[in-house]
């Protein structure tokens, strides 16, 4: 955006070409290529040296991935635009094996137990940070992962960050329609509560854009903000 706006730039290089390498980066190091689930290859990994292992002996942490950002991406890393729609297409899948995502969300039970994850029947409402044995897939019912841990059937602070993801994806144009999503960002609203002005901020976020559906949708108290129009 600097480029863009800015026309910023300096002698060795510009700050287009800092974006596509840090990018390209982010492509190369951060998401494995040898896991035994194919999926888990476009699901974004705890650093680059859980990058070179596998999700079946590390945690995923769900809202590490970014997927507006996935989309943005592809403006500098234009060649690998194909990497980038699957990774959001596995996460976005991801991301629903879990949670109820709304209308289209035939499931009708709630999973409050540790252990595996059946994301075929059932959805979490309290999540955890971090999940165990991932094995992603572009189908959410067929993604299988396991709660455990001293943090599982916890909303702790560090599951805080989703709902930003879900807000700038959910801002841009493009992605206004996406009711899945909406419905994600609507779990993460029951989830989060109201126990701390951190989590406040996050509630405050999620009504702004649930208010963008219209009145089905709208939260009382809360107000439209700016939308991203790429």
């Amino acid at each position: 955006m600097a480029v863009k706006v800015y026309g910023w730039g300096n002698r060795s290089t510009t700050y287009q070409a800092m974006a596509h390498n840090y990018i390209a980066a982010i492509r190369e190091h951060d998401f494995s290529k040898s896991d035994r689930n194919a999926g888990n290859n476009y699901v974004l990994a705890d650093g680059y040296k859980q990058a070179a292992s596998t999700f079946s002996t590390n945690n995923w942490h769900p809202d590490y991935s970014d997927i507006r950002a996935y989309q943005l991406f592809q403006i500098y890393d234009v060649t690998n635009t194909p990497f980038w729609n699957r990774a959001i297409t596995i996460t976005i899948n991801c991301w629903k094996a879990i949670f109820n995502f709304g209308s289209n969300d035939k499931r009708t039970n709630e999973n409050a137990d540790t252990g595996p994850v059946h994301s075929a029947v059932s959805w979490v409402k309290l999540s955890n940070p971090t999940y165990q044995n991932l094995g992603a897939s572009s189908d959410f019912a067929k993604v299988t992962a396991t709660r455990e841990g001293s943090d599982a059937q916890y909303y702790t602070s560090d599951s805080q960050r989703l709902p930003i993801r879900l807000v700038n994806y959910i801002n841009a144009k493009r992605n206004s329609t996406d009711v899945d999503i909406f419905g994600i960002a609507n779990a993460n609203l029951t989830a989060l509560g109201t126990s701390s002005p951190i989590r406040a901020i996050c509630i405050s976020l999620i009504k702004r854009i649930l208010n963008r559906r219209g009145p089905s949708m709208r939260v009382a108290g809360s107000r439209t903000s700016p939308r991203q129009d790429f």
